[in-house]
């Protein structure tokens, strides 16, 4: 062979792609080629979620009850509709611990309910006694609610929060369980009380006012009726009426030993 000719055979041998080395070895590593592993039999591996919560992340619906206390001069209770007949004191115990959500144990619902005459024994009577009527939706150790709660005092102060005082005022009827006398109760009815007078005065809104002191609270408030007074026009009728509430008020005061 002539030195041309095999120089180029030579070139042609270099220039091959070399062939790849294909393994017939399945990816998952089976020794028998072309067999995948069993698939495997039985549940599924936990994943650390409740079915229960399963559900609710994929958006189910809450099918609890919703609890609605009326409590503002008046005293009532409804569960998803129906009327519970449970009496003040029932009304006294899901009242508080609607106001205390994440609980109360029996010392201190004795105490809120009794003060110092109250007793753990008398909780728990109470307790079971509300519950043949509610259903279980009240939680022990501590004592709570664990269904949703609606109540008009709660309205109220969430129109307070926002500004709305007209409209919390026209939404106030009066005071919480106005016939209560556990220390609880009072304590509340006489902060929202306060909160409600406080923002019904300082804001000069003649309807404000007047939705005020129509109220039990208000009817003898003598500086909300000069406020009223001050506010209204002088073609209002209502005006006549702040005046002559006003003279009654203060005479009853100067009478007073």
């Amino acid at each position: 062979m002539r030195a041309g000719a095999w120089v180029a055979t030579l070139h042609a041998v270099a220039m091959r792609p070399a062939e790849e080395t294909v393994s017939s070895a399945p990816p998952w590593g089976d020794a028998e080629a072309g067999r995948r592993p069993p698939t495997p039999s039985g549940p599924p591996p936990r994943t650390g979620r409740s079915p229960s919560l399963a559900l609710v992340d994929e958006g189910s619906a809450d099918l609890r009850p919703t609890l609605t206390l009326t409590v503002l001069d008046a005293a009532g209770a409804h569960l998803g509709g129906r009327a519970l007949d449970l009496g003040l004191a029932g009304l006294e115990l899901l009242t508080l611990l609607q106001r205390h959500p994440r609980g109360l144990n029996a010392e201190e619902l004795a105490a809120e309910l009794r003060g110092d005459r109250g007793s753990s024994a008398t909780v728990r009577v109470l307790v079971h006694r509300v519950r043949k009527r509610l259903g279980p939706w009240i939680d022990a150790a501590p004592y709570r609610l664990t269904v949703p709660v609606d109540t008009d005092a709660r309205h109220v102060e969430a129109l307070l929060t926002r500004g709305a005082v007209r409209a919390a005022a026209h939404a106030y009827p009066g005071p919480l369980l106005p016939q209560s006398e556990a220390p609880g109760i009072v304590r509340e009815r006489e902060a929202l009380d306060a909160w409600v007078r406080h923002a019904v005065i300082s804001s000069d809104d003649p309807e404000a006012l007047w939705a005020w002191v129509r109220t039990r609270s208000g009817q003898d408030d003598a500086p909300a009726w000069k406020r009223l007074l001050a506010n209204v026009p002088y073609s209002d009728p209502r005006r006549s009426l702040a005046a002559s509430r006003l003279l009654l008020l203060r005479a009853a005061y100067s009478s007073r030993p």
